[in-house]
């Protein structure tokens, strides 16, 4: 038979990093969910969304909630068999939580996978990690244990651990998404109040706002067609690239917009116009649509009379100062809104980057492009 090789040359030979909770299905780290954590909707929350079956999805919880990723490199010249095994446990213990939901007709708490580890390469270990929302309580401290054996032997490689720490529901997020909610529903109540007023315009302004409410939807339409191919490659990362041309656009017309037309309303009627056109040609509309709508209503509205862009005095400044600092605080929303409405729960970089970014820098950019704009514009249709 083969020989024997000695327990020591072998752990020489495969290298074991920090176990990744959570993981991709790959086994890789995913930087846009919080290190170490793994996050729920508040109990309350969470029964009332299971009722209406509103969300994503409703959560299976006979499928893995994430990954435990492993990381292995063999530095030797012939590869290497390991059984990888995951299990969580609290207090040393085991949890009940964590217990694998598809085997429960057995006394099975660990996780198991069969690895070939070819020689001089190195591979991204994934095992599922399960998760019983019933049976979890806010701030629950665990550590996720893993260990790395040669297939057929009963000694350890490698014992590695990581601490893992579950919470339920999140202030923040619950604080932006009430705040949303009354936002969105005070302008929509302003734009019942004033559509009236707001479309009692000259047919030259009411014009003017249907061009660019049009090339809005253009400029929105074309980039969510473009962000379903860049999106499978870049991932997490395709709001930032698309947002150099969606956000950073979409702003230069409204601020166009508002420097051509600088009246009460056009952004309101451009928005709505715009958000009619994506749900007629698209199917796109949704009820959470309405209160992205009102809140952009009542913030883009305020924000433009407490910079004076609505008494003609338009200038890059009171651009940023009326449309980009609102649009920071709708975004905000946006994401409060992925959270307690959707369940996606973001590591707080990438939703700082993302506040940051698509949410003010892009849309600081386009403001700054509308002057210029505006002005070849006259040149053109004085």
């Amino acid at each position: 038979g083969a020989e024997a090789v000695p327990l020591d040359v072998l752990r020489d030979a495969l290298r074991a990093g920090t176990p990744i909770v959570p993981a991709r299905a790959e086994g890789t780290r995913d930087p846009t969910l919080p290190s170490g954590r793994i996050r729920l909707p508040a109990p309350w929350w969470d029964r009332l969304l299971d009722a209406l079956g509103t969300g994503f999805r409703p959560r299976d919880d006979l499928a893995p909630r994430t990954h435990v990723g492993v990381p292995l490199a063999n530095v030797s010249d012939a590869p290497v068999h390991v059984v990888v095994s995951a299990w969580v446990e609290v207090d040393g213990h085991p949890h009940p939580a964590f217990r694998p939901r598809t085997r429960d007709a057995t006394d099975l708490t660990v996780v198991r996978r069969l690895v070939r580890v070819p020689p001089h390469d190195a591979v991204d270990v994934a095992l599922p990690l399960y998760l019983d929302r019933q049976a979890t309580a806010d701030g629950l401290l665990a550590d996720v244990r893993v260990e790395v054996r040669p297939l057929g032997a009963g000694a350890v490689l490698h014992a590695l651990s990581t601490p893992l720490v579950v919470e339920r529901g999140d202030r923040w997020a619950t604080l932006l998404f009430g705040g949303g909610v009354l936002s969105a529903l005070a302008g929509l109540a302003l734009l019942a109040v004033r559509f009236r007023r707001w479309i009692d315009r000259p047919t030259r302004d009411l014009t003017t706002v249907a061009v660019f409410g049009a090339l809005s939807f253009v400029v929105g339409t074309a980039s969510q067609v473009l962000g379903l191919g860049l999106g499978s490659v870049l991932g997490p990362f395709a709001p930032f690239v698309l947002g150099v041309a969606d956000d950073a656009a979409r702003f230069c017309l409204l601020a166009t917009l508002l420097t051509l037309v600088p009246r009460s309303g056009v952004l309101t009627l451009a928005l709505l116009l715009g958000w009619l056109m994506r749900a007629l040609a698209l199917g796109a509309a949704h009820p959470v649509d309405a209160l992205y709508l009102g809140a952009s209503v009542l913030w883009l509205e305020l924000g433009a009379a407490v910079a004076g862009l609505t008494t003609g005095r338009v200038t890059v400044g009171r651009l940023w100062l009326g449309l980009v600092v609102p649009n920071g605080l709708l975004t905000a929303f946006g994401l409060a809104v992925s959270v307690v409405v959707y369940r996606l729960w973001y590591a707080e970089g990438y939703l700082l980057a993302l506040v940051l970014g698509p949410g003010l820098l892009y849309p600081a950019i386009g403001c700054a492009l509308a002057g210029p704009f505006a002005a070849s514009l006259r040149r053109v249709a004085p």
